[in-house]
């Protein structure tokens, strides 16, 4: 009967020491499960931002596009008045000689 009650006793502390094994291990996932969570939020708020700093660079991008073709437009715009005036400067000229022409003559 001793040995028995011996027996017994000492597989009662082994299932125990088993028991505190478990719990820490258990213990251990769950710190390591937390720290991974919050590892994966920050993973997540920094996706986030660049998600955010790519559409702050899109729109930028898009802004310049619209700016170069106005620009563009200008310039076009720019050319044709100095044709314009060009010919302007040159139609005046032919009528300032033909007006010296005839001062001239008389």
């Amino acid at each position: 009967d001793q040995t028995a009650t011996d027996g017994a006793a000492t597989a009662i502390c082994s299932i125990g020491d088993t028991i505190v094994k478990v719990t820490e291990i258990a213990n251990s996932i769950a710190s390591a499960a937390e720290e991974q969570a919050i590892a994966t939020s920050e993973i997540a708020k920094n996706v986030g931002q660049a998600s955010s700093g790519t559409q702050s660079v899109t729109v930028s991008i898009a802004d310049l596009h619209t700016a170069s073709g106005e620009a563009g437009g200008a310039a076009k715009d720019i050319s044709s008045a100095s044709g314009n005036l060009s010919d302007r400067a040159t139609e005046l000229l032919k009528q300032v000689e033909t007006s010296l022409t005839q001062v001239k003559a008389a």
